[in-house]
């Protein structure tokens, strides 16, 4: 992890594992009522969290938190976790919608589209639809606190590790080994999209194709 610590209990992913069980029992209650979450308890189970998270952590050493769940918890998790910084990974919306792994739609798609998300059958569209409401909580964060936010395009990342490495540094200065980065474990996984896929993402994903113009993806 580039001379960072990443946690002391990880799926194969990199996840954080800990904070991956904190997430199955508070994603819910929090995007079902932002107002009426206990952010007292939830600051208390975040210590906890991260206290096994840090396990082992040789002393000194700089940490980081991997979880894809973290960015529906950003502002509780701001308000919990002093100096907290926000890398923003995106990825192409239309591959992720076409994608044959839609966990984090089906576990909490109805919480992060609301009543609205209620019209839309499960599908690319509705998947896209998650796409942009996920990211744009990552926008709201940057416009709050845009010191602490940095985003990188995952396509980026995989054509160029090194130099991606070395901006995240230099916001964040944590003296990363981008220097010794190997190229070739970066390698983008590919997910094949269906010949008429622009056919199959009819008006209701217009607010998500400016998000994806935003980010400089086709659509």
């Amino acid at each position: 992890m580039a001379g960072v610590f990443p946690g002391s209990r990880l799926n194969v992913s990199n996840d954080s594992l800990p904070f991956a069980d904190l997430y199955d029992t508070s994603v819910d209650e929090y995007l079902s009522d932002p107002y009426a979450f206990d952010k007292v308890k939830w600051c208390r189970k975040v210590g906890r969290a991260l206290e096994e998270h840090l396990a082992g952590k040789p002393p000194g050493q700089r940490w980081l938190l991997k979880n894809p769940r973290s960015i529906l918890m950003l502002e509780p998790l701001s308000s919990c976790l002093e100096g907290l910084f926000f890398v923003h990974v995106v990825r192409n919306g239309v591959e992720m919608a076409f994608s044959g792994n839609q966990r984090q739609a089906v576990l909490h798609g109805d919480r992060i589209l609301g009543p609205e998300g209620e019209r839309l059958a499960h599908g690319p569209v509705r998947s896209l639809a998650v796409w942009e409401a996920v990211n744009r909580m990552g926008e709201r964060f940057a416009r709050l606190q845009p010191d602490k936010y940095l985003r990188i395009r995952y396509e980026d990342f995989c054509l160029n590790p090194a130099q991606e490495m070395e901006r995240l540094d230099r916001r964040v200065g944590f003296g990363l080994e981008h220097g010794k980065v190997d190229q070739r474990q970066f390698r983008k996984s590919l997910r094949a999209l269906p010949v008429d896929w622009q056919h199959s993402l009819p008006a209701e994903a217009r607010g998500a194709r400016s998000l994806l113009q935003e980010y400089g993806y086709q659509c």
